[in-house]
């Protein structure tokens, strides 16, 4: 019913003369725009995830994957949401600060139109995704001290490139999109079939399949232009747990940075992940050697965050969950840490270490407690990029 309705809009738009076409579109477009500025308002309540302490969220949004995201990630699986209102962008701060709803932690969904009431307000601006670029020298010396090449000769994984529109279509419905919701569920964000179709018929783009037994069992959509290579997507076949154990990940990686060195290539971008240091993805594009890419890169969805209440569950998310955030068109990485429960300053700073992502402005360490020792000990190792300072959390 979903494709019927779609072909009869779309053959009814075609019908439409040009000049009044352009007209409506861009009437769609404001709209499109203009409910931005309308948010519904979502609660999301249940145990959180670190500590089972009885948690609530408040979401304001229009997309319920990104609410889906961060319900997974804070919250245990079972938790509840019901809808209550529609909320001003520009009467967010004023409404929770009136109305707290008895809740946490809000969330705000932001974009280049309205992110300027988040950046007057309190709380942090975090980019939904953001880019990440690995050197390709320093990968090859990086896969020397690691399992990956390994793993490639055991499993006897080869590499293949292909063009053709069955390879995209193997590659798109046969492991991108298993691979993808597998990991993601609801919360997967999917790049359309006819968009990535159009990308594949570009030059410079091709499916590179990782082969085993003669046969393709994972593969990435790569766009190569000039100087510039990017994985732009990646799939297992079937989402196979199986495959995924052989090591066909860094298999990826392994080829495509091979690639990028036979052709001169010096930085190759590794495609978005989480503002969240700990997230699975996140931490493995790290370990390759990720850096964050410049600020132009960064897609401009955002995600405001305020929070409202001091309590232990907020702030076992908040001590888990190190985050990047934007502060004056630049990104930081911010920590969240009790002094209390560090007695000794190897293990902060290995905890400190843990949490570092390159190419961002620096590093805020929000002390819950008295900041005292941690700037003591911040002083001691010369740290020049990491600031430190005392954090209350209610706005």
């Amino acid at each position: 019913m979903k494709d019927i309705l779609i072909r009869s809009l779309k053959k009814i738009h075609h019908s439409i003369p040009p000049q009044i076409r352009i007209i409506y579109m861009l009437v769609i477009d404001l709209a499109r725009k203009f409910r931005y500025y309308i948010l519904p308002l979502y609660i999301y309540e249940g145990e959180e995830k670190a500590g089972g302490a009885p948690l609530k969220i408040a979401y304001l949004g229009w997309d319920s994957r990104i609410a889906v995201y961060f319900s997974e990630r804070f919250l245990k699986e079972k938790y509840y949401t019901h809808k209550k209102n529609m909320v001003l962008v520009w009467n967010v701060y004023k409404h929770f600060k009136k109305n707290r709803e008895d809740c946490d932690l809000v969330i705000v969904e932001t974009n280049n139109f309205t992110e300027n009431f988040a950046a007057k307000r309190e709380g942090f601006v975090l980019p939904r995704w953001f880019e990440m670029r690995i050197h390709t020298d320093e990968f090859n010396n990086k896969l020397k001290k690691s399992d990956v090449a390994r793993r490639i000769r055991k499993h006897s994984l080869s590499y293949e490139k292909r063009y053709t529109i069955d390879d995209f279509r193997l590659f798109y419905h046969r492991m991108y999109i298993p691979f993808i919701k597998g990991r993601h569920r609801e919360s997967a964000v999917l790049s359309d079939y006819k968009y990535l179709q159009r990308r594949f018929k570009n030059s410079g783009v091709h499916i590179g399949f990782i082969i085993k037994d003669g046969n393709p069992v994972a593969g990435s959509f790569t766009e190569i232009k000039d100087k510039n290579y990017r994985l732009t997507g990646m799939g297992v076949l079937d989402g196979r747990d199986d495959i995924m154990r052989m090591g066909v990940s860094g298999a990826i990686y392994y080829f495509e940075v091979r690639d990028c060195i036979e052709k001169g290539i010096e930085s190759i971008s590794i495609g978005g992940t989480s503002p969240f240091i700990t997230d699975g993805l996140t931490q493995f594009k790290l370990s390759l050697g990720g850096q964050a890419e410049d600020i132009k890169f960064f897609i401009k969805q955002y995600e405001w965050f305020l929070f409202l209440k001091d309590s232990s569950a907020l702030r076992n998310i908040l001590k888990s969950n190190p985050f990047i955030h934007k502060i004056n068109n630049h990104f930081y990485i911010s920590v969240f840490v009790e002094s209390a429960e560090y007695e000794n300053k190897d293990d902060f700073i290995r905890f400190i270490k843990h949490t570092g992502c390159r190419n961002t402005k620096g590093t805020i360490i929000n002390c819950l407690d008295n900041p005292e020792k941690i700037i003591k000990w911040i002083k001691e190792e010369g740290y020049q990029d990491i600031q430190v300072s005392r954090f209350n959390i209610e706005i």
